[in-house]
């Protein structure tokens, strides 16, 4: 029998995983790098920090989806 581990959801996840469904450009990128950062995702390069103009998220996108997906 296996089990299949879902971790516990961030206070807020939902909501930001509704703006970030909805958001383009910078802000997008800054909502994808709040859910990585409440959440402990990978970033795409180690110690990458973010940029108020960046338009690309320091997460990878399939991991924010697919934590959206199970918000």
């Amino acid at each position: 029998m296996s089990f299949l581990l879902v971790a516990p959801s961030a206070p807020g996840n939902l909501e930001l995983c509704a703006q970030w469904r909805s958001a383009r450009g910078a802000e997008k990128a800054s909502l994808a790098n709040r859910l990585g950062a409440s959440n402990g995702l990978t970033k795409n390069t180690k110690l990458a920090e973010a940029q108020p103009s960046d338009i690309n998220s320091l997460y990878r996108i399939p991991d924010i989806q697919r934590l959206c997906r199970n918000s």
